[in-house]
């Protein structure tokens, strides 16, 4: 799939109207590109604000995949639902919570090819930090990448979360120096 430019500047206005902070059109692409590079079929964004980043996910996994992307907030995520829709993502599903609550509820087996972090400048606490790195260690598959974006913000939270994959010798970790960064970690497969 190709991005659609009308969808693009739509969403983008979106994000202006409703003051959402968004990744911008390079990560975009580059979140788009590491899924098409890792053939992630099943992917989970925390995160979705009004689908901007949701929208290049879905092209990156296509239209044989799935997304199922974490809001909190009800108006955001009803904007990117209809958002989403009208252009074309019917693979992409919008869950409105809490994203620590939400991992926590998922079934014991269900694992991601692709999970994307973009709630690490909402976590409260290094502990929070660490909570949502084990929570998301446990649901990625083998030789599959965990994205997480603000990877070098300065708060306590992203860099007990991004401290956690760096120390695994099950990822291996790098941050590209995308605006405030962003965490890329391959999981490793077993020998």
């Amino acid at each position: 799939m190709r991005p659609n430019e009308k969808a693009l500047q739509e969403l983008e206005e979106a994000v202006r109207e409703m003051g959402v902070p968004s990744i911008g059109p390079e990560e975009g692409k580059l979140v788009c590109l590491l899924a098409q590079l890792s053939r992630a079929r099943r992917a989970l964004e925390l995160g979705t604000g009004v689908g901007y980043s949701t929208y290049w996910l879905g092209l990156g996994v296509g239209p044989e995949g799935s997304v199922e992307s974490v809001e909190l907030d009800i108006e955001r995520a009803e904007r990117a639902r209809a958002l989403l829709r009208k252009h074309g993502l019917a693979h992409v599903n919008i869950v409105t919570g809490e994203a620590l609550n939400f991992v926590r509820s998922l079934p014991k087996n269900r694992k991601y090819d692709l999970i994307f972090v973009d709630v690490l400048r909402s976590l409260s606490s290094e502990q929070e930090g660490r909570a949502l790195a084990r929570l998301l260690d446990v649901r990625l598959q083998e030789r599959g990448l965990l994205l997480a974006d603000n990877a070098q913000a300065p708060h306590s939270a992203v860099e007990a979360f991004v401290s956690y994959f760096f120390s695994r010798r099950t990822y291996f970790s790098a941050i590209c120096p995308v605006r405030e960064g962003l965490l890329i970690s391959y999981r490793r497969p077993r020998r």
